[in-house]
């Protein structure tokens, strides 16, 4: 695993995390998970909760962007940086 991030909503709840693996230094594969059953974690809703973290500072630290390496993602394809 390169990294995970702990998802939040916009309310502060905690449903679930990201993770992110790589391959030969490329990206292999991302796993959407989720915790609970009350709340739906979909790709574009943790794309949506990862971008709102990123714009707030105060939710940015309690998102725990956690890597392994830093590494930045990016997609095998064109080796430009993956946008969630």
């Amino acid at each position: 695993m390169a990294a995970d991030a702990q998802l939040v909503t916009d309310a502060g709840e905690c449903p679930g995390e990201v993770l992110v693996f790589t391959q030969d230094g490329y990206l292999s594969w991302l796993e959407v998970c989720s915790w609970r059953d009350d709340i739906e974690v979909t790709l574009p809703a943790a794309r949506h909760w990862l971008r709102s973290n990123a714009l707030d500072p105060e939710r940015q630290a309690s998102s725990g962007l956690r890597s392994a390496q830093h590494h930045e993602p990016t997609d095998i394809t064109s080796s430009r940086p993956v946008v969630l």
